[in-house]
């Protein structure tokens, strides 16, 4: 801020220019520049005039401009999923809902409402719109363009997500069968077999990759991110971030690894050999998708009719069999990993570890179920209520290992 007996212009020998500082009607000091002082006097009207045009007082800021303005400036440095998660709320759950309202007209009941226009969705959706709302309108509270944050005391209450659903060991030999040759088999291995998430897998490289030793294993130490066009960047996992872990290499993938190994560059490849886009990858998963029952035309009768294909038959002017009954994504793979390893009876910290969550309460809050509904796990509690004593040291050595 100028001081009161502040020369006008302020000559800068590197720049060859004259700076005039101005306050502008947002009530922020603002810099001209211009090589005369003509020029930078005529430089201070012209951006008066731009900044009067743009200038919203904030009693006439809308929600939705000031969510666009908060997107670009506390977005930046979010992975890119997590971004287009509050691109998406925003333009389809609290634009569409309060958008046209000025931002100090927004009530409690205001937000209520918008909830119940969202009532048909799972609470971790619901749960997910509240939270860009709370930050939008918590940056408000701290800007002092409102006094209050109407989203406080508003919870989610849409019905519980789906439960997820492993693959079961019939499902999981009729899909490594379906993909077994073809350029998805890579790629399912390292999910089901080391429980890699999709951008850990189209981030594998093969120096992260350690065939010979004792222990085979690899290394978690990069993943990749699409951006809005398909296109990929590596990045890597900082050294103190859970998902960065070693893990050890089961024989079938193993093996899998040994047949087509490289001796640099992306595990996972596109026809160039680099890291695959967007769109290339779902080229891949295609392969999945085209061997699971879906509709299709074909001739019967000497005529053509939709009907849904099974298992068995083959998809009309393509040498495919449909080989699965059942659909799967790539999360259901890296699903099935842990819930195996728990159902194996390994520790909770060690399935933390070798899936990259953040704490075991996370994986305490996804897979109690299956940790509690083993028999062997409920059978000391059964026992001690209504007497009795185990049968086995086997039971008593899962119970301990739990």
């Amino acid at each position: 801020m100028p001081s009161k007996n502040a020369p006008e212009f302020y000559w800068s020998e590197k720049r060859k220019s004259y700076r005039k500082r101005f306050q502008g009607p947002d009530g922020r000091w603002h810099d001209a520049w211009g090589k005369t002082k003509p020029a930078c006097r005529a430089k201070v009207e012209e951006l008066k005039r731009q900044l009067a045009d743009d200038y919203r007082p904030p009693s006439e800021l809308t929600v939705a401009e000031y969510a666009a303005s908060w997107f670009a400036l506390h977005t930046t440095k979010m992975k890119s999923n997590t971004k287009e998660r509050y691109r998406t709320n925003i333009n389809r759950h609290i634009a569409p809902a309060i958008g046209a309202m000025r931002l100090v007209d927004v009530r409690y009941d205001d937000i209520k409402a918008m909830m119940v226009q969202c009532d048909s969705l799972s609470r971790s959706t619901q749960s997910k719109i509240l939270t860009a709302a709370r930050k939008i309108f918590g940056a408000a509270v701290k800007n002092e363009l409102i006094k209050n944050n109407p989203c406080y005391d508003i919870a989610a209450e849409g019905p519980p997500a789906e439960k997820r659903e492993a693959l079961t060991k019939a499902q999981q030999e009729e899909l490594l069968a379906a993909v077994a040759g073809t350029g998805a088999e890579t790629f399912v291995k390292l999910c089901l077999y080391a429980g890699l998430r999709r951008g850990e897998a189209l981030g594998l490289f093969w120096d992260a990759v350690h065939l010979d030793g004792e222990a085979p294993y690899l290394s978690v130490k990069r993943f990749v991110e699409f951006d809005n066009k398909g296109q990929a960047a590596v990045r890597d996992y900082g050294k103190s971030e859970a998902a960065m872990r070693e893990i050890p290499l089961p024989p079938p993938l193993l093996d899998r690894l040994r047949a087509v190994q490289q001796e640099s560059g992306p595990v996972i490849r596109n026809t160039s050999g680099e890291v695959m886009s967007k769109q290339s990858f779902r080229k891949l998963w295609d392969i999945i998708k085209a061997r699971t029952v879906h509709e299709a035309t074909v001739r019967e009768d000497g005529k053509k009719i939709r009907r849904m294909l099974r298992v068995g038959e083959k998809i009309p002017q393509h040498n495919v069999t449909i080989m699965l009954d059942f659909h799967v994504t790539p999360h259901m793979l890296r699903h099935t990993y842990v819930s195996e390893l728990i159902l194996a009876g390994v520790n909770v910290k060690t399935v933390q570890y070798l899936a990259g969550h953040a704490s075991a309460q996370i994986t305490l809050n996804i897979y109690t179920h299956l940790m509690e509904n083993r028999p062997q796990d409920n059978v000391a509690a059964v026992l001690a209520a209504f007497g009795g004593h185990p049968s086995g040291s086997a039971v008593e050595n899962s119970v301990e290992n739990v």
